[in-house]
């Protein structure tokens, strides 16, 4: 017998027919690469040396696969072989350090006058220092870095020129004159010498007050300046007919009650100093050290040496205690006086003439 069409088995609920070969090709790409077990990842990255072109940009790498690198820009490889690593079975790359060095830039040169500071070397990324020699500004870059050009390693900057330095003409001083020429800048170092002219007939002869030489030498901003200002060509004063000239500019040392003046002469010339010390038991109120300016004046003024406070407090305690000790000392012997006369009193009571003795046989 055949089977009813009702016992025919039917396919099961919400299963529908296989989907066609073209749908599952759609799909692929959502569902994504398959899994991949035991690959390695990016491989090491070095400072000096990089991967070659065509491994650049892959994450995954299978066992046993090999990449090479190649050297960075202003390095190079001394050993002139290639370099490779490998994937290894524990998902690691096999060990490799910087093969590469770093290129050296050619000789930076000296400057005329001056110097080069290499604190390390030439190589790339180094730097250099340029100074020039006293008397010399530098003129330029003092800094130049060993760096990358066109793939070629060379000087950031050019090497600097040390020019000398000049002054301005020395100043010119009334009634007299100079070696200096009529040059418009005189170089670091050159000197100038000054001299007065001749005194017209009748007046004092000219004395040259200052330096007579001065040079060209450096200020604070390392620009060219004279040492110092040019000498003065001036007349010597005469001194007052009322006062003989050698007590004009100097003064007999003068005399500190209860104290000491000290300087090595007697008299004392306008411009010197003295010093001062008081005696013991005094006080100096004052400057210990003053300087004489001429004319009887002392900058500061002469001080003076006072009896001192301590010492006076010190004495009235000495006067005091020495007081207090007599007055005990009378009052101790008052006393012992005293007890003496009461007993001799006593015994003199007691004696032959006021000791009454009866008569036993009346």
């Amino acid at each position: 017998m055949g089977a009813s069409p009702t016992s025919r088995r039917r396919p099961a609920r919400g299963l529908g027919p296989p989907p066609p070969p073209l749908l599952l090709l759609l799909l692929l790409p959502l569902l994504g690469p398959p899994a991949v077990h035991g690959d390695c990842g990016v491989p090491t990255r070095l400072t000096s040396a990089q991967l070659k072109e065509q491994f650049r940009g892959q994450q995954t790498f299978s066992h046993g696969a090999q990449v090479s690198y190649e050297c960075r820009p202003g390095y190079y490889n001394p050993l002139r072989k290639p370099f490779n690593i490998t994937c290894l079975e524990d998902n690691e790359w096999s060990s490799i350090s910087d093969f590469c060095e770093r290129r050296s830039c050619t000789n930076p040169g000296t400057p005329s006058h001056g110097r080069v500071d290499i604190p390390v070397d030439v190589k790339f990324g180094s730097e250099i220092y340029y100074t020039c020699e006293e008397g010399y500004k530098l003129i330029g870059s003092p800094i130049s870095t060993c760096e990358l050009s066109e793939g070629k390693v060379g000087w950031s900057e050019a090497v600097p020129d040390c020019e000398t330095i000049y002054c301005l003409p020395p100043p010119n001083i009334a009634h007299g004159m100079s070696s200096a020429g009529d040059q418009a800048s005189y170089a670091y170092g050159s000197a100038v010498t000054y001299k007065c002219e001749p005194s017209p007939r009748g007046s004092d002869k000219y004395s040259l007050i200052g330096n007579s030489t001065i040079s060209c030498t450096l200020n604070s901003q390392n620009e060219g300046a004279w040492s110092s200002e040019p000498p003065r060509c001036e007349e010597p004063s005469k001194p007052p007919a009322s006062l003989p000239p050698d007590v004009i500019d100097k003064i007999k040392k003068p005399e500190v009650a209860h104290g000491q003046v000290f300087h090595l002469f007697p008299v004392v010339k306008k411009g010197e100093n003295i010093t001062i010390e008081c005696n013991a038991g005094y006080t100096l109120k004052g400057s210990s050290q003053i300087q004489y300016l001429g004319g009887g004046k002392w900058n500061p003024d002469i001080p003076t040496c006072n009896f001192s406070v301590v010492i006076i407090i010190i004495l009235a305690g000495i006067f005091l205690f020495s007081a207090f000790g007599l007055v005990f000392f009378l009052y101790q012997f008052y006393n012992k006086r005293k007890g003496t006369y009461i007993t001799d009193e006593c015994l003199k009571e007691k004696t032959g003439l006021n000791y009454f003795v009866p008569n036993e046989d009346a």
